[in-house]
């Protein structure tokens, strides 16, 4: 048996595998061009990629036309100059398929994409050459207008590592959300910018609130005041339907939003109103100092009713409905909720 066992070993060698970058070697952290990767973030960065490939190359594959109005709509201009940066390529690198999928994925990946227009002596488009957003810094200029700063340190065309400025009808500028006609902005932030929980907890709330034991997860106000500055005004209503340790009403209540703020949990009472009564009180942790708050406002704190719904999906008969809402068949629950009153209204729970 020994000998068979040989012979198979000699014809069918066992198969060897050279090293390489696998999903074991990643358990213990592996340097990849400077980054130490784990499996969680090369996961999490392998499902970001794959998603912006999906959404890019799909918008790459649908058919590009140049049109031109006429007295009963509008028809295809095969003539256009356009027409034959679709037809041959943007530039001399790209089809106009390869263009597209790089500028849908710099604009999901950075929210900017930028390339810069390139014409004839007649100012007829002659190609779009691509420049990665990280080369460029952005200027507003007195007129209102952009101007764009490029340092390309690489480039297919020649890149000589000094600035050049290419002004706003010189470039193709995608952006991906932008109010103003500016630059969109940012939503990946690294902690130093942003904090993480451990900073919130430790910066922030262990001093706000000695005397309480500190919420598990409270996230850093630097972080949540950048997502409020980006999707709302002054004076709008912001909604948090889970707010834990009352970062959001916070954040909204400092930065001049109305807000709603919803929590089951007894840390309602525990942390979310001494915490915003100290924010009423100026208190100068989180973003304080950087928006310079000095206090006032006040907030309403709610109680809500029985719950809707039994752990057997009846309705609870403690519960009455107007006539309006017989028919709500929705499982529902709520306990606290915390509105914020205009400023100056005395601070009290309801």
């Amino acid at each position: 048996m020994r000998l068979l066992r040989r012979i198979a070993e000699w014809l069918h060698p066992a198969e060897e595998r050279a090293a390489e970058v696998s999903w074991d070697a990643l358990r213990g952290g592996v340097d990849l061009g400077g980054a130490i990767v784990n499996p969680r973030a090369a996961e999490n960065l392998s499902t970001i990629l794959a998603c912006v490939n999906a959404v890019s190359s799909a918008m790459a594959s649908l058919p590009a036309y140049i049109y031109r109005t006429v007295q009963n709509g509008r028809e295809i201009d095969g003539a256009h100059p356009l027409a034959r940066l679709v037809a041959f390529g943007p530039n001399q690198y790209q089809t106009w398929a390869d263009f597209i999928e790089w500028i849908m994925a710099s604009v999901l990946l950075r929210g900017n994409a930028l390339a810069e227009i390139v014409t004839d002596a007649q100012g007829s488009v002659t190609a779009l050459r691509p420049i990665p957003w990280e080369w460029v810094s952005v200027q507003l200029l007195p007129s209102g207008r952009l101007a764009y700063d490029v340092v390309e340190l690489v480039s297919v065309y020649g890149g000589t590592g000094r600035p050049r400025r290419l002004l706003q009808g010189e470039v193709f500028h995608l952006r991906d959300r932008s109010d103003d006609e500016g630059v969109a902005p940012r939503t990946w932030w690294p902690a130093e910018e942003a904090g993480t929980n451990q900073s919130a907890k430790r910066d922030h709330l262990r001093k706000l609130l000695p005397d309480l034991d500190p919420f598990a997860t409270p996230k850093p106000e630097e972080l949540i005041s950048r997502i409020v500055h980006i999707n709302s005004n002054p004076g709008d209503l912001v909604f948090d339907s889970f707010l834990g340790s009352g970062t959001t009403a916070a954040v909204a209540h400092k930065m001049g939003r109305r807000y709603i703020g919803i929590e089951m949990g007894e840390h309602a009472r525990t942390h979310c109103i001494p915490r915003l009564q100290k924010v009423i009180e100026g208190e100068q942790g989180g973003i304080s100092q950087a928006i310079n708050w000095k206090g006032g406002g006040g907030f309403r704190f709610y109680t809500l009713g029985d719950t809707v719904f039994l752990a057997d999906g009846g309705i609870n008969p403690k519960v009455r409905f107007t006539s309006g809402s017989r028919g709500c068949d929705r499982r529902g629950r709520g306990r606290h909720a915390v509105r914020r009153k205009p400023a100056g209204t005395p601070t009290r729970a309801l």
